[in-house]
């Protein structure tokens, strides 16, 4: 990569609840749950691969200016992991082992994003965990156990990420949520009621995040929506936001303190259909945004109060294919960045001007496509 690679998302950020349930105390490695040595040996352990074959939808995080990390499934359900390093360009394929049954999600904290935790769902539906800290490494595996029959998606929140909060379909298509404190480790699992009929999507608001959102498709093709907040806990009742949705959405937060959220989804046209919030004005109506896109949308932003929007799908032809909304300008039209991909497409947002976008080539490859001061880069294949 010859330039500094960033995507822009817009997503809406999660807060979790932090009930004060009897559990057992498990700690993340960096709270000194796996020692040194063994963290040693799982990165020992681990192979480096030149070439892979992926399996579902790769996810990337953007953990500080200079550093980028994407995952994804292999073909023998393990994960897979490969990094860029400014200065010193990509790594290899890294095989991290393990044995999942979904898409992984990553998420990082600490002040420069020290520490990465992936999740996944496991070979029981069980919630599995491998974490990573830039002093100790790649650790082991942690069985979370649960039983999810979706993949799981993840926030942090507090000061440096001291709270971790996962959320998952359930058995009986309700909403379940595990969270982790550095003080009390990982606690139980809560049952949050609903339907939903796909995978839930999480953001976080506030100073230190205490306020969560919680997105999913419901029973009847509509958007429906929990929330917590650090004064009153879950909510009683979901909301019924409406809508007809042929996808899992996607969020963002935005503003300062995030005060405003944006929702994403495939409408039943193909089209993408969109639904804001704002604190003054509360729940907007739907949004037809237009377009052919053929995956879900997944969102990023980007500027210290998120002014710039950042919308990417899969096309009709197979082809990448971006929408773009600045507090300036409001929507743009459609971007068709060309390539060709066989899955979804992530995006993150690297620094202040740049944007990182990865998908699933034509051969089970990682392709990706990169944008720094309006202007996007050429596709690297990997």
């Amino acid at each position: 990569m010859k330039k500094k690679t960033y995507l822009k998302i817009f997503v809406p950020v999660l807060i979790s609840s932090m009930l004060t349930l009897s559990c057992k105390k498990e700690l993340l490695p960096e709270e000194g749950k796996v020692s040194t040595a063994e963290n040693h040996q799982a990165v020992a352990s681990a192979q480096t691969l030149t070439t892979v074959a992926i399996t579902g939808d790769p996810v990337i995080i953007t953990r500080n200016q200079n550093t980028v990390d994407v995952f994804a499934r292999g073909s023998n359900n393990n994960l897979l992991h490969k990094a860029y390093f400014e200065g010193s360009g990509w790594t290899d394929w890294e095989d991290l082992g393990g044995y999942i049954t979904s898409n992984p999600y990553a998420v990082f904290r600490g002040v420069d994003g020290e520490y990465i935790n992936v999740f996944a769902k496991g070979a029981n539906n069980n919630l599995v965990h491998t974490w990573y800290t830039d002093t100790q490494g790649w650790g082991g595996w942690d069985d979370l156990g649960g039983y999810i029959t979706s993949a799981p998606q993840a926030v942090v929140r507090g000061v440096n990420g001291e709270y971790i909060n996962v959320f998952a379909k359930g058995a009986n298509n309700n909403l379940v949520h595990k969270w982790y404190t550095n003080a009390q480790g990982w606690g139980g699992w809560d049952d949050l009621g609903g339907t939903i009929t796909s995978e839930p999507y999480a953001v976080v608001r506030g100073v230190n995040g205490e306020y969560i959102n919680v997105f999913a498709r419901g029973a009847s093709g509509n958007l429906v929506h929990q929330w917590y907040t650090e004064s009153y806990g879950w909510s009683v009742y979901w909301d019924d936001l409406g809508g007809n949705i042929t996808s899992a959405p996607c969020a963002v937060v935005r503003g300062v303190n995030g005060e405003y959220i944006n929702v994403f989804a495939k409408g039943t046209n193909n089209n993408l259909v969109h639904k804001w919030f704002t604190e003054a004005q509360r729940w907007g109506n739907w949004d037809d945004l237009g377009g052919s896109i053929t995956s879900r949308p997944n969102v990023t932003v980007r500027g210290a109060t998120g002014y710039s929007i950042n919308v990417v799908a899969r096309g009709v032809g197979n082809n990448l294919v971006h929408k773009w909304f600045t507090d300036t300008q409001g929507w743009g039209g459609w971007d068709d960045l060309g390539g060709y991909i066989t899955s979804a497409p992530y995006i993150a947002t690297r620094g202040a001007e740049g944007l990182n976008v990865v998908a699933v080539g034509t051969s089970s490859n990682l392709v990706h496509k990169w944008y720094y001061i309006n202007s996007w880069g050429n596709w690297d294949i990997f």
